[in-house]
């Protein structure tokens, strides 16, 4: 598929609208022998102000731009894909959405729990076997997976996440170890921390970002939360913050404990190593996962003199960036980007925080929608 350019997708801005000179009302501020010097120079301040708000809105808005970009990038599964998943329905829920190609290969597997559902309303679908129990199908559909591990599914964690269609869970259908869930095409959880601190001297708000270790098999090296995390089965959304603060960053526990659940962000794309965006893809080897996502908000206020300490070798190093700094790595063509999920949970600190807003661009309310994207 062909990459579309920035340019392309988004236009770019006149260079009159760049320029902190462009406004009309500039002219009107001159010397004659009525205004004098002081009028003169009051009226300039007045203009440069308002040529200023005039550059701060056109880079707002350029930053709402690539903010679309990247809440599209996290919410595209090509139509020759979409059309062809086969939902795995459990209990009469439909859990998760399956490639035809991993299907067979699940059917065919030996003491296999997989079965086809007869009849039912959209076509062919996939089930367990109705008498296995809940540790029952976890145990048979872990042995299937791992039995994959060498040739399909790579990465693998041992750490199993919950299959359930939705949250809070307190009765999953399953449990499946997190690699394969996007091969399953089921709904993961996770929490991420935005951790930023005010300057003590200018008052603005600065956010510490990571990044990832060059060890890490998806994303290597790319900028991440300063904390982040998939929600493992047995513990709750807080006990998961608190620990993943401590093994991720060193932040202490009762610092850990006054982060503030704030939101939700939701997306589902698909992963494919020829796959660049959009509907224009041909699906040739029936290859690649569908990763469905929802991502519980939370925001920790860091006292100014705190550094965090890379604990758990997940990570390279911490940086404290003002968040002009981290709205530049939305862009496209950025040298530095933000591993892809991570874009729309900072995308919707900035907007709570409001360093965007509606006056910024006439895209806003595209981002605040689009970071709630559908996984239905």
């Amino acid at each position: 598929a062909a990459a579309v350019s920035p340019a392309a997708a988004f236009g770019t801005l006149p260079v009159s609208a760049r320029s902190p000179f462009a406004s009309a009302s500039f002219s009107r501020y001159r010397i004659d022998s009525g205004s004098g010097v002081s009028a003169f120079a009051g009226g300039l301040i007045r203009a440069l102000r308002r040529a200023t708000s005039l550059e701060s809105r056109t880079e707002k808005s350029k930053t709402i731009d690539h903010m679309l970009h990247r809440i599209r990038l996290c919410n595209t599964v090509p139509n020759s894909v979409r059309e062809t998943l086969i939902p795995l329905v459990v209990d009469g829920d439909s859990v998760g959405k399956v490639r035809p190609k991993l299907v067979d290969v699940l059917l065919s597997a030996p003491d296999t729990p997989f079965a086809e559902l007869p009849a039912h309303p959209i076509g062919r679908a996939l089930t367990l076997d109705p008498s296995l129990s809940i540790e029952g199908r976890t145990k048979s559909v872990g042995r299937v997976l791992s039995g994959l591990r060498d040739s399909i599914v790579t990465g693998w964690r041992d750490e199993l996440l919950p299959v359930t269609p939705t949250f809070p869970y307190d009765r999953p259908s399953f449990l499946v170890e997190r690699a394969a869930a996007p091969h399953l095409g089921t709904v993961s959880f996770g929490v991420h921390v935005n951790g930023y601190c005010i300057d003590a001297e200018s008052g603005e708000k600065k956010m510490w970002i990571a990044r990832r270790s060059a060890t890490k098999s998806l994303w290597p090296l790319m900028l991440d939360h300063i904390v982040a995390g998939g929600q493992p089965a047995g513990i709750g959304l807080m006990e998961n913050v608190i620990k993943e603060c401590g093994e991720e960053a060193g932040i202490s526990e009762e610092l850990a404990s006054t982060a503030v659940p704030t939101s939700a962000v939701s997306y589902e794309y698909f992963m494919h190593s020829d796959y660049l965006g959009g509907d224009d893809f041909e699906d040739d080897d029936g290859a690649g996962t569908i990763k469905r996502d929802i991502l519980f908000c939370f925001d920790i206020e860091l006292p100014s003199g705190f550094v965090p300490v890379a604990a758990d070798g997940e990570v390279e190093d911490f940086r404290l960036m003002k968040l002009e700094e981290v709205a530049a790595c939305f862009c496209p063509d950025s040298p530095d980007p933000i591993k892809p999920n991570c874009n729309l949970v900072i995308a919707d600190f900035m907007v709570r925080h409001g360093f965007i807003g509606p006056d910024d661009g006439p895209g806003y309310f595209a981002v605040v929608d689009g970071l709630r994207g559908s996984i239905n």
